[in-house]
């Protein structure tokens, strides 16, 4: 079903063919419309320029279960065509992480840990030279595409019936994306051993709603937690955060640091009560506050769209900077093309040479920005200090302005 042009509703049920769907950590139906961000490319998916294969194309629903608060998307199915895939980067390097996690659990050479996800060979390579014994699975696609068993309460008994029982499981992207939170769950209180940590990340919801951050929503990450409504699906699993820590990185993400239930070895952190009490004076469990992110969201999409035009109505070129995936679902909500922004430049070597698919912007390296000399370089996906114009290889003697699109477009 389409909601076109919905901010916030009931979804109605219209016909005997529609059925409202489940809650993923309740079960209860489903019948709170947040967003329509319209269509996008499974698998943040791109396409060479010049390629001829069309891109599938997805409708990118928020929905929000009024019992529990779980703010998710409904399920769709097709994967995209003649893509290439560009994934965000996660929060932190992954040997960065594992330096830090090595550090703070005192991993070495008779413990064992397990990395679940795709794109962490950085995270297991940094964990394995401590001497930790390390166990890499697969993301759930991958292991899909390979026929291979997706991780959940029957792996992990399987792995603990040869003998697995890792003092940590780092699982960043799982958990979003997780079909079934619930077997996911089940998985870890199975596999994790006595007096382990399970280290994962979920898109941080509250600074998603706060900083208008609706690039940080796709099809892949089916699930955006609160901190509430992540303590009520593992406590049903007896499990517990004790720890957690908002993680920087091209996307907001929320790292929290898990134990058994009944491991009271660990106490909770103030960090914990802190960002509980953080949420409800944001009114995050309300639907009135997803109702304010909905309209904020279709403020900034107006916004922005006048910004670029005005741009170009006095003659002035802008370019835009940073091409994570996020970038195409912002500029595709927003009914931005190469008219209003001719190219982005990234300076990822592995997204030059790209078209953002839903878009259909070219993306170039930095050194377009010399021939190009733009007037405005507008930031896709800048996270950290406020960023300078030699931040972004432009040529530093020359007045180039900053833009950034969200929440609210601004110029630094």
């Amino acid at each position: 079903m389409r909601v076109a042009g919905l901010a916030h509703a009931a979804l109605p049920p219209s016909s005997h063919a529609w059925r409202a769907p489940a809650c993923r950590v309740c079960g209860a139906p489903v019948t709170e419309a947040v967003l329509d961000l319209g269509l996008s490319p499974a698998g943040d998916a791109a396409v060479q320029i010049g390629a001829a294969s069309p891109v599938v194309l997805h409708p990118l629903q928020v929905l929000a279960c009024a019992e529990c608060g779980l703010v998710q998307l409904g399920e769709h199915d097709g994967a995209s065509a003649g893509t290439c895939e560009m994934r965000s980067r996660p929060a932190c390097g992954g040997r960065q992480l594992a330096a830090r996690l090595v550090e703070r659990l005192g991993l070495g050479a008779e413990t064992e840990a397990i990395v679940h996800g795709a794109d962490e060979e950085a995270l297991a390579a940094g964990l394995a030279a401590s001497g930790a014994a390390v166990l890499a699975l697969a993301g759930d696609a991958q292991a899909r595409g390979r026929g291979g068993a997706v991780f959940g309460s029957g792996l992990a008994r399987r792995l603990r019936g040869v003998g697995h029982a890792p003092a940590l499981i780092c699982a960043r992207r799982a958990l979003a994306e997780a079909p079934d939170p619930h077997d996911l769950a089940a998985g870890w209180r199975i596999l994790l051993a006595p007096g382990g940590t399970l280290v994962a990340e979920v898109p941080n919801l509250l600074r998603l709603v706060d900083e208008c951050r609706l690039d940080a929503i796709s099809l892949e990450r089916r699930s955006y937690f609160s901190l509430a409504t992540l303590e009520m699906l593992l406590a049903e699993h007896r499990l517990a955060v004790f720890d957690l820590e908002d993680a920087v990185g091209e996307e907001p993400a929320l790292r929290v640091f898990v134990r058994h239930l009944e491991d009271h070895a660990r106490p909770v952190t103030a960090a914990v009560a802190d960002w509980r009490e953080a949420e409800l004076r944001a009114g995050l469990h309300r639907a009135a506050r997803r109702q304010r992110f909905a309209a904020e969201v279709a403020d900034a999409k107006c916004a922005l769209l006048d910004f670029l035009i005005g741009l170009r109505a006095a003659g002035r070129r802008v370019l835009g900077f940073g091409a994570p995936p996020g970038a195409d679902r912002l500029l595709s909500y927003c009914g931005i093309g190469p008219d209003l922004l001719p190219c982005v430049v990234d300076p990822l070597p592995g997204r030059h040479g790209l078209l953002l698919p839903a878009s259909r912007i070219p993306v170039l390296p930095p050194s377009a920005l010399r021939e190009a000399r733009p007037d405005v370089l507008l930031l896709l996906g800048w996270s950290g200090p406020r960023p300078r114009p030699e931040d972004t290889e432009a040529e530093a003697d020359r007045d180039v302005r900053l833009a950034l699109p969200l929440p609210r477009i601004a110029l630094l």
